[in-house]
């Protein structure tokens, strides 16, 4: 099903990592670079301060094949607050096996982590203001620990792996349904023995509810007629809360499993 190298990597849907560097903070040597991450072993999101108060930020800890941990994070509060959740949701992915991290800076230092569980805010949408007083009761109330941090902007992933499906393998085709924020059009394509692939398209996108729905026929007429689906740069999701494309009806059942841009996806024939 998996595959390196020159063959691709699924596509992640839900957003870009963009991110400007510290250039202060990483000034030190270049650390060595890894390219397995422990099983289970990415953290929630936290929201840290240093003592002075001068540099804070959000972000997770990652745990390395190498018994290393590392410290993720973001420090630019007007960045869109989704891209530090989505880079998770990429590490997921390697972290399931497909893909691989490298990195170059890291810099050990002090700093008060509180988990935004703690603090109400895990699923909130958060304004600079509000990152600021949530930082601020970070270093009030957080615990002191020494981090090993590592900037968003300073991971690299390999966006050539990917994974591949036979046509014989897909079970069914389901769907298009839209995430329940409204910004996604989504449809699981059911794969066996593997976690379901979710294709997917931005809602702004020019037509996109149409070139949707023309590669989901695609794909349809593809089963079982020799074809392979490749897909590259994918993510993975525990969760995907979705709702019907014309907003009536209750959300449906919420989608789960490898996330890629339909973009990033294409069929082959045998």
């Amino acid at each position: 099903m998996r595959y390196s190298n020159n063959l691709l990597i699924g596509g992640l849907l839900l957003a870009a990592v963009l991110i400007l560097f510290s250039e202060d903070l990483f000034r030190g040597k270049l650390s060595f670079q890894t390219t397995k991450i422990k099983p289970g072993l990415i953290s929630e999101k936290y929201l840290f301060s240093t003592p002075e108060g001068d540099f804070q930020g959000e972000g997770f800890f990652v745990d390395l094949s190498s018994r290393k941990r590392i410290f993720v994070f973001n420090d630019d509060f007007n960045r869109n607050p989704h891209d530090i959740e989505n880079l998770r949701r990429k590490l997921f992915a390697i972290e399931k096996g497909v893909g691989q991290l490298n990195y170059k800076k890291e810099q050990k230092t002090e700093v008060f982590l509180i988990a935004k569980s703690a603090l109400g805010a895990e699923h909130r949408l958060l304004s600079f203001q509000d990152y600021r007083e949530l930082a601020r009761k970070a270093k009030e109330i957080g615990q002191k620990t020494n981090v090993s941090l590592v900037s968003m902007e300073d991971l690299d992933f390999d966006k050539e792996e990917g994974i591949r499906i036979d046509s014989q393998d897909i079970k069914s085709v389901g769907p298009i349904v839209m995430t329940s924020g409204g910004s996604v059009y989504v449809f699981p394509v059911e794969i066996n023995n593997d976690y379901p692939l979710n294709i997917g398209i931005a809602t702004v996108d020019e037509d996109a509810l149409g070139k949707l729905r023309t590669f989901a026929e695609d794909l349809k007429v593809a089963l079982n007629r020799g074809f392979t689906l490749y897909a590259r740069d994918v993510s993975y999701e525990e969760q995907i809360f979705v709702i019907p494309i014309d907003r009536e009806g209750e959300m449906v059942k919420p989608l789960s499993g490898w996330v890629a841009n339909v973009h990033q996806v294409r069929l082959e024939k045998d």
